[in-house]
Formats: C-alpha cells, structure tokens, sequence
C-alpha cells in the first residue's frame, strides 16, 4: 500500500510539472514610476509572454516614456524580466518591471517560470568608423542647438547621445526660460531689456564680460526658439518665459527642437558614448566611441563638447586617447 501511495503521488506530481506553470490570461497590475503609478496590462499564453501595453503612466516625456516604449518588446522578445533599465529613466523601468512581475504572481508563477530567449547580437549593425564635417557630444539642448546651427550653415554633422534618448536635463527643466530683449518682451507693456537682465544677472556684483554677453544673446536666443516653434510667449517676473499653458519648459523645448532635427535629417545617435578625444598631428580630429555592438572613431574637422548639463560633470572626464 505504501508503494501504491508513493506512485500515486508521484503521478500527481508529474501531472502538475506537465501543466503550465502561468496560467494564460490577461493581466493588468501597476507599479510605481517616477511621477506616480504605471498601468500595464500583460499578456501571458501558453506559458509565455506575448503581449505588453502600458495603459497609464505619468511619466517625464522623452525620457521615462523611453522607457515604457522600449522596455515591453525587450521583455517579450527575451523573455526575461532580467533584463538592464533604461539609463536615465531608472524609476520608469522599475515600474514596468514590477508591473509584469506582478502580472505573472497573477498568473500562478514568478519570472522563474519564464523560458529566456538568448539573444544575438546583429554582427551588421556592427558600426564602423565615420567621417563628418561637426560631432557633437551630448544631445540635450546645447547640443541640439549647436548641430542645428551646424547643419544650417551647410555642415555635415553627426549627433551622439550616451543615454538612450534626447534631451539631456533640458528635459528636466520644469521652471521658464531667461532671457532679456526678446521680441516677446520687447512688445509688452514695461519692455524687458538686455540690460535688464544683466542687471539681475551680476546683481551688485562687479561688471562681468560673460554674463554682459550671456544677456545680450538670451533675447536672440529666446527669438530663434521661438521661430522654431516654442511656446515661450508668457513671461512673468520680467526675465522668464514659460509657455502659455504653465506646463514644463523642457517638456515643450525637446520636441520643438527634434522636430528640427528631424527636418534637417540629423538623426541623433542614441545610447553613444563618448570615450574620448581623438588627436591626430597634434590636434583633436575626432571622438571615440562605443556603442552596444561595438566601439569606432568619428572623425570630424570639429568637436563640440555639449555635455556640461547641470547634473553631469562628464565635460570635465574626457581623455585624450
């Protein structure tokens, strides 16, 4: 009886490892982003993952929702929930994360249960060394701005970007663009001058040549903004414009100007890391990079550095390699 007993239970036990471990359904569970929770419905068939739609988020535009675009394919494709963050928009990651998990508790399992698909890497996307009239490093708004101008005045140019997407901590900024001597202010009521503004800027301080050209450019700056299509048309406190719907600076700013790249056909090399300078007869001639499916030199008759944003320090850690 004792034999009977042990053989039955070890047919129960194999029947219950031929089942599949998740139950297939749909799933929609949430998990906790950046600026508050993200909604995702995941879909689970035969034991795998075939299907994930972020339902609701709140997150930074051109940055967490990189995230939510690029991590529900990585997940499916590999099917794996170890899997890197998107730099950049941690949070966002993580709630895309823990949302998925949660859906497979749902379904009976944990990521465990998930069978992963190895993934190879694409030897044709491979880059290989290229030749451009302007690199700019750093594709937040300086260096948008600069490959713009590049690109207007006849210039090849190529833009790199270490993080998988645009905008840098111009995307951040959540407060008003300053400025003195902006056609904006220049019509309103009391206009705001340049010398206004370096006023303010230097405060009781002595005469500065820097910031005297930092104010004397922020209105023409403001105005080529704004012919691109920027909505900086309230200004409050005399020297800050901010869009007329109070919403974020950067959230506005980012997409003005990759739609500009867009039209000029600059297309900006993303998740580009730049590893160091390249010299060549004693000058800089170009910019060491690497990539996920490998490193190479751009060489360029100029090199912008674009990477001095308030929250990176990264300027100041080039080689000369």
């Amino acid at each position: 009886m004792r034999i009977k007993a042990v053989l039955l239970a070890m047919g129960l036990v194999s029947c219950g490892l031929a089942q599949a471990a998740l139950t297939s359904g749909t799933y929609v569970t949430e998990g906790k982003g950046n600026n508050g929770h993200v909604v995702v419905e995941t879909t689970i068939e035969n034991g795998a993952i075939t299907k994930i739609r972020v339902l609701k988020n709140s997150e930074t535009p051109m940055i967490g929702e990189t995230a939510i675009k690029l991590l529900p394919t990585k997940i499916v494709d590999r099917q794996s929930l170890d899997i890197d963050k998107v730099a950049g928009a941690t949070n966002s990651s993580n709630a895309i994360l823990t949302a998925v998990g949660e859906a497979l508790k749902k379904a009976g399992g944990s990521k465990a249960d998930l069978k992963a698909v190895a993934q190879k890497k694409d030897q044709a996307a491979v880059l290989k060394d290229a030749d451009t009239d302007v690199v700019v490093v750093g594709a937040g708004g300086s260096g948008m701005a600069a490959a713009i101008e590049a690109k207007r005045k006849g210039l090849n140019v190529i833009l790199i970007e270490k993080l998988p997407m645009i905008g840098g901590t111009t995307a951040l900024s959540s407060t008003a663009f300053n400025a003195g001597g902006s056609k904006i202010q220049m019509a309103l009521k009391k206009p705001y001058t340049a010398d206004d503004y370096y006023l303010k800027l230097k405060g009781k301080g002595p005469d500065d040549a820097s910031l005297r050209n930092l104010a004397d450019l922020s209105g023409p700056t403001t105005d080529w903004l704004v012919d691109m299509g920027a909505d900086l048309g309230r200004v409050i406190n005399g020297s800050q414009h901010t869009p007329k719907d109070g919403g974020a600076l950067g959230s506005m700013l980012v997409p003005v100007m990759k739609k500009q790249l867009d039209k000029l056909g600059i297309e900006p090399r993303t998740s580009t890391k730049a590893e160091g300078l390249y010299v060549k007869d004693g000058r800089v001639a170009g910019v060491h990079v690497s990539h996920d499916n490998g490193k190479y030199v751009i060489h360029a008759k100029g090199v912008i550095l674009a990477t001095g944003g308030f929250a990176s320090t990264d300027i100041l850690r080039f080689s000369v390699i």
